[in-house]
């Protein structure tokens, strides 16, 4: 993946809240409160490890983004993936690896296939735009119910990658 778009992928988990340091943990969509009491289950070569899950929602007049985010670190090396969706528009996925390696995707998933498909810089151009426009308004995470489709993307997002 180019620079640019790690920039682009780790900026706006910034503006969630996400970035690797102290303040992980205690502001935006990784505050304890959004913190659901489910996991994530990941095998890997040595052993399977549960993963904690976050969920909240934004709501902007009459629209509503919706958040899911899996923290997937594993012995220090940092990796988050966060999972998205304002109303019904498709869902999209982030996933970033903080290490050497600086592995990051950025995806919308196609309902109709049942696939994930790259998207253009136009688009995360947009996106990152959009979630700096939420910073800028200093809106908060809620809590949120309605988690069951982002999960179940997420989950095979993970199995996946």
């Amino acid at each position: 993946m180019d620079n640019l778009s790690k920039e682009i992928i780790k900026r706006i988990f910034s503006d969630i809240g996400v970035s690797p340091g102290k303040l992980f943990g205690r502001v935006g969509l990784v505050d304890p409160k959004l913190r659901l009491a489910k996991t994530v289950t990941v095998r890997y070569d040595d052993a399977d490890r549960q993963h904690d899950i976050y969920a909240g929602q934004i709501v902007v007049a009459t629209s509503t983004l919706r958040g899911l985010f899996i923290d997937l670190t594993v012995d220090g090396s940092q990796e988050y993936l966060f999972v998205f969706r304002m109303d019904e528009l498709p869902i999209h996925a982030l996933r970033a690896v903080y290490d050497d390696s600086d592995d990051c995707s950025f995806r919308v998933f196609d309902s109709e296939k049942e696939i994930w498909r790259e998207v253009s810089m136009y688009v995360k151009a947009r996106v990152l735009a959009d979630f700096e426009r939420l910073v800028s308004w200093g809106v908060l995470w809620e809590d949120c119910r309605e988690t069951q489709d982002l999960y179940s993307v997420a989950l095979g997002f993970v199995t996946a990658n």
